[in-house]
């Protein structure tokens, strides 16, 4: 047993969202620095923490929000939790509403880069796909619980976004699929 505890703590930090071109890409770079930054409403309640990597590149400080991060509601109230690797990419999100119960949360299962370079890498975000699932909650009074109503799937590739959309019953039996139009969208 004290072997398994040490490759569970190893896990949590890979994400194994990451194509093998984009961990080879990214293998050399280091991390300078973090930072924890945290802002606050006006009556000196959180508003937002996270975590902030510092890179240098080209003699130039990048710098890029990572690691978990949570954004409240005035009333102290979660509002979202998130989870982003050490570049920024998004892994995950769980939303919720001002009584702190879940929404809607998604993973990202694979992040890929187009970019050659490391200069490419970090000059812009347009060389990232993503495939990503959205599951929207609503309440069930029958089954006295959260249930997934909708999930999306959700594809970026070369600046195309597509997928489809998958509509339920408090069962969890699909109602109805959408198949959403591939569209330039560059914004995910």
């Amino acid at each position: 047993m004290k072997f398994l505890l040490p490759i569970f703590i190893v896990t949590l930090k890979c994400f194994s969202q990451h194509t093998e071109r984009f961990q080879l890409l990214v293998k050399p770079i280091e991390r300078d620095s973090i930072q924890m930054d945290t802002l606050f409403f006006k009556n000196g309640d959180i508003d937002f923490i996270g975590e902030l990597s510092f890179y240098t590149f080209n003699d130039t400080v990048v710098k890029t929000y990572s690691g978990e991060s949570k954004i409240f509601y005035a009333n102290g109230t979660i509002a979202r939790n998130d989870m982003q690797d050490k570049f920024g990419h998004w892994i995950w999100s769980k939303y919720y509403n001002r009584k702190g119960v879940l929404t809607k949360e998604w993973i990202t299962t694979k992040i890929d880069t187009r970019a050659e370079t490391l200069k490419d890498f970090f000059t812009s975000r347009n060389h990232i796909d993503f495939e990503r699932t959205i599951k929207h909650y609503r309440f069930s009074k029958s089954k006295n619980g959260l249930y997934a109503h909708k999930i999306e799937y959700l594809t970026l590739l070369n600046g195309m976004g597509g997928g489809k959309v998958e509509y339920l019953n408090e069962d969890g039996k699909i109602t109805r699929t959408k198949v959403l139009k591939e569209k330039n969208k560059n914004v995910w």
